[in-house]
């Protein structure tokens, strides 16, 4: 079972990327803390892709996070979402981050991301 990670500090976007991918019929986890959701892809990297991370969370930044990954298994896909208005400048992120989104953003530019980086 290959699962989509999602971390997010606000609980109530958390929930809400989750009933997303399960409506799409996704199997994921979904985590507020960056070090529990880091703990679960260590114990099952192979079955993880992609993983959706908050740009600004208090505990560690998704850009923080997938420099972690790349030690875990550099392949990962990562998707960052970020209500900032200006978004990080690719050269300020790691080889594993695929796309950053814009919250809010719609359920169908979601799934179209995370199907594209599924394949």
């Amino acid at each position: 079972m290959r699962y989509v990670v999602v971390i997010d500090d606000e609980k109530m976007v958390e929930e809400y990327l989750e009933t997303i991918l399960k409506r799409a019929g996704y199997s994921e986890a979904s985590f507020t803390e960056p070090n529990e959701a880091l703990d679960f892809i260590k114990q099952n990297r192979g079955d993880i892709a992609p993983v959706v991370a908050d740009l600004t969370m208090p505990r560690m930044t998704g850009a923080k996070l997938a420099e972690e990954l790349m030690n875990v298994k550099a392949d990962i896909p990562v998707i960052l979402v970020t209500g900032a208005l200006a978004a990080p400048g690719a050269d300020e992120l790691s080889g594993n981050v695929k796309t950053v989104l814009q919250k809010p953003m719609t359920r169908r530019q979601f799934i179209q991301t995370v199907e594209m980086l599924i394949g």
